[in-house]
């Protein structure tokens, strides 16, 4: 009977030994999903980008106070490696009837307005890190405006947004190209850089669609030694330039 007693003791025992350590590997666990959340919403408020790969170009959409639950902001850290010295950046926005994938191109003379329906605006822009501000602006004629603003730089360029007041309601659209706060995108920086794409959801049928809507995106441009570089260069175009000494 006391060896009986021992052995009954000792598997309680062991029963609640290893009770205890599930829960605090459970407690452990709790404790770093936790931290791992913390971080993640640090990161989102701060616009922390973390550069593994500094020759491929990274965005993230970040969450402020001012941006949260307000349709007319929108925030973006935005990294552009600087591939080499001759080699430059151009942002676009456009507005108008939109491609849920895709990007419209220079060809000629100019953009083909009659095929894409796009009204078009770009800027230069320097490789490094920035910060992207996208306001949708009231007109005082009434209609919207779409501008966009490097903090810290200055600089802003914008497009009309006419009849789209659907807009400054959330549920009205569907964001593609990295509309989730907090997500990081990675892509080629020789290529197109995605950074906001809007869509009109009623017009939304089919994948890919076509419809009302705005886009924002950044494309590799050529300082010198590309010719038309009035617009985007391809990306053929920079790599051969990137192969050159």
């Amino acid at each position: 009977m006391l060896l009986l007693s021992v052995a009954i003791g000792a598997v309680v025992f062991a029963f609640v030994l290893r009770e205890n350590d599930r829960r605090l590997i459970s407690s452990q666990a709790a404790e770093v999903k936790t931290l791992r959340q913390e971080r993640l919403t640090l990161s989102q408020q701060l616009g922390v980008l973390d550069i593994a790969d500094p020759i491929k170009a990274y965005v993230i959409q970040v969450e402020t106070e001012e941006t949260r639950f307000n349709p007319r902001r929108r925030r973006y850290r935005v990294y552009l490696p600087e591939l080499h010295p001759e080699a430059e950046y151009m942002l676009y926005c456009a507005s108008g009837t939109i491609a849920s994938q895709g990007f419209p191109y220079w060809e000629g003379s100019g953009w083909p307005a009659e095929t894409f329906g796009y009204s078009i605006s770009g800027s230069n822009i320097s490789p490094g890190e920035l910060t992207l501000d996208v306001h949708l602006v009231t007109t005082e004629e009434g209609d919207l405006r779409l501008d966009l603003v490097l903090l810290g730089h200055g600089s802003a360029i914008g497009t009309g947004l006419h009849d789209m007041s659907w807009l400054l309601e959330q549920r009205s659209y569907r964001s593609y190209d990295g509309g989730v706060v907090g997500e990081q995108k990675i892509h080629d920086p020789l290529g197109p850089i995605p950074v906001m794409r809007l869509l009109k959801k009623e017009h939304l049928n089919d994948e890919p669609a076509t419809a009302p809507g705005v886009l924002v995106w950044i494309d590799p441009k050529a300082k010198f030694g590309v010719p038309g570089s009035q617009g985007p260069a391809s990306a053929e175009e920079v790599r051969k330039l990137l192969s050159t000494d």
